[in-house]
């Protein structure tokens, strides 16, 4: 399954870009639109779809460059074009829209892959107590956040281990053979103090990857807009924390899990297999087995209903819903069968969900174009009334969750204790 891999502030500025073209472009009624990425090999692409035929905007490429393909309808394979008349025939639009759909498009596409390679260098490192501290690999050594690093326990490995502690401005690492410490290198970041770790042990390509899966399963299942920031927008903090374990049986064989909890919710990763999460609340077992853009739709979701009660909303509303925003909820209600509508404003930007349906983010002034993401994951921004209905995999997900949501309790828990 295609969906944006590498998630993060970072695509705050790109969301922000896409939009915009949205908006100049006016395609409203011109079919919908997709992003996704890849970290191996490294892509980044934007695809347009309409009833005539496809076109991709794809970065892969350390030049910069952005090649475009077109895929008309009836014809098996794509073919390479730098011509707007065959980018507007396959999107079925006016050539001048087509234009702006192409610089704007190339231009957001150039900047989404450059800002992958922002994110090479950050790796995790082990601790023997099985935690995994995020960490950027420098020149001179791996640094990791302070805070998590004085924290850890034991770093390193044999007679080299030793553990980390803090007074005042000074770092020292406190070898735990009782020998001299060492004063370590504080470097300071837009987002807190970082220390270099001497000899510190990065993971293997296949667990930073199923860790990478695991905390990407809980980044947002829309767009975030906003701004850009500077050249530390890129930096990998996540909020939560990651451990590595082992599930199996002295039978069967043992298979290494990564675990990353933040807040109420785990996700869980078999390292080798990082398409697929299970999905934990509160300690209880709330889907197995599910894509991970499904988990950022469902933990999205529950976000949304829960900020939506009166009462337990912690997001802050601009004053007054913008008659966009009013328009949109009552265009929802007139289109569709959909029981309930929940609204919630997350970073002042206003959210949807349609129960058991979609979350929708409208795009202020494209014009009624809104980005949606069902429960498989899918996310299209596209025409309000062109949003697709269930799926088999909507409802595969959906089922999931009402099955682990209803079991027996002791049943709902057993799969964190067999990861544990």
């Amino acid at each position: 399954m295609e969906y944006l891999r590498a998630t993060g502030a970072w695509m705050n500025w790109i969301n922000r870009q896409i939009d915009d073209v949205m908006v100049k472009a006016g395609i409203s009624d011109w079919g919908g639109w997709r992003v996704s990425s890849m970290s191996w090999p490294r892509y980044f692409q934007v695809v347009g779809v309409s009833e005539t035929g496809i076109v991709g905007f794809v970065g892969d490429s350390a030049s910069g460059t952005c090649e475009v393909w077109c895929r008309r309808v009836g014809e098996e394979h794509p073919t390479l074009t730098d011509s707007v008349e065959e980018i507007a025939e396959c999107l079925d639009m006016p050539l001048e829209r087509a234009g702006i759909v192409t610089t704007g498009m190339t231009e957001a596409v150039k900047l989404g892959y450059a800002a992958l390679s922002y994110y090479d260098g950050w790796t995790l490192v082990e601790t023997s107590e099985g935690r995994l501290l995020p960490g950027l690999m420098t020149q001179r050594g791996t640094m990791v956040d302070v805070d998590r690093a004085v924290s850890a326990g034991r770093l390193g490995l044999g007679q080299a281990a030793y553990t980390i502690h803090r007074e005042g401005d000074d770092v020292w690492a406190q070898p735990v053979d009782g020998g001299e410490r060492v004063e370590l290198e504080r470097i300071g970041t837009r987002w807190g103090s970082y220390v270099v770790l001497p000899g510190a042990e990065s993971v293997t390509f296949e667990v930073h990857e199923a860790a990478w899966a695991a905390w990407s399963a809980q980044e947002h299942a829309l767009g975030c807009v906003g701004p850009y920031e500077n050249a530390d927008v890129y930096e990998w903090r996540p909020a939560g924390d990651f451990t590595i374990s082992t599930t199996g049986s002295s039978s069967e064989g043992y298979i290494p899990v990564v675990r990353y909890q933040s807040g109420e919710w785990t996700t869980i990763v078999l390292v080798g297999d990082d398409e697929f999460v299970n999905l934990i609340k509160d300690g209880k077992a709330y889907a197995a087995g599910i894509p991970v853009p499904a988990a950022r739709y469902l933990i999205e979701a529950d976000l949304i209903r829960q900020a939506s009660r009166p009462g337990l909303s912690t997001s802050t509303a601009p004053e007054g819903l913008s008659q966009e925003l009013a328009d949109l909820t009552e265009k929802i209600d007139s289109i569709t069968d959909w029981v309930g509508i929940h609204v919630a404003y997350f970073d002042g930007t206003p959210y949807v969900w349609t129960e058991d349906e979609s979350i929708i983010r409208l795009i202020e002034g494209a014009g009624g174009v809104v980005e949606a993401a069902t429960p498989s994951g899918e996310v299209w921004r596209e025409g309000l009334w062109a949003i697709h209905r269930s799926t088999e995999e909507d409802e595969r997900v959906l089922n999931e969750v009402n099955r682990q949501r209803g079991a027996h309790p002791a049943a709902a828990s057993s799969l964190l204790v067999e990861t544990s």
